[in-house]
């Protein structure tokens, strides 16, 4: 059970759900290729070398939790009351918006993330400032749930 299964209201329901892109993903991941290349590397010309190779396997598995971490504790839902967002796990970032306090919504995607289907989400609630949230997978899908909750609430 998330974050948001455990803070929904009564006679709240979620309407759309989506987390970070995978794309985030991708420079631990390249780098942990890497370690990992130079861990077999080690093991098959020096095998006498082999705990250093272990210690290279162990390094990019640690690369590897951080983003991992990231992707899997992040949430971003639209129910039919609010949108709500948690990023983090140890270090916890929410943002609770009841839906008739949204003013906008903005998505910023340059080309690679229309490609990928990812972009930036940009929250601005009435009075108050901006939310930037990078990253996010399918963001138009998101403002377009939005906007349907926001539609059939009046």
């Amino acid at each position: 059970m998330g974050y948001l299964d455990r803070t929904l209201m009564e006679g709240e329901r979620v309407v759309y759900r989506t987390r970070l892109h995978w794309i985030v993903l991708l420079p631990a991941l390249l780098v942990a290729v890497v370690l990992f290349a130079g861990a077999i590397a080690l093991v098959v010309y020096l095998p006498k070398w082999w705990p250093g190779g272990l210690a290279l396997l162990l390094v990019a598995m640690g690369v590897m939790m951080g983003p991992l971490t990231r992707v899997a504790a992040s949430e971003f839902a639209v129910t039919n009351k609010r949108v709500a967002i948690k990023l983090g796990f140890l270090h916890r970032r929410t943002l609770e918006m009841v839906l008739a306090k949204v003013e906008s919504l903005a998505v910023d995607q340059g080309m690679a993330a229309r490609l990928f289907g990812y972009g930036t989400l940009t929250v601005r609630g009435t009075g108050g400032t901006p939310e930037t949230f990078e990253s996010i997978r399918a963001p138009l899908e998101f403002r377009r749930h939005v906007n349907e909750q926001l539609g059939s609430a009046h």
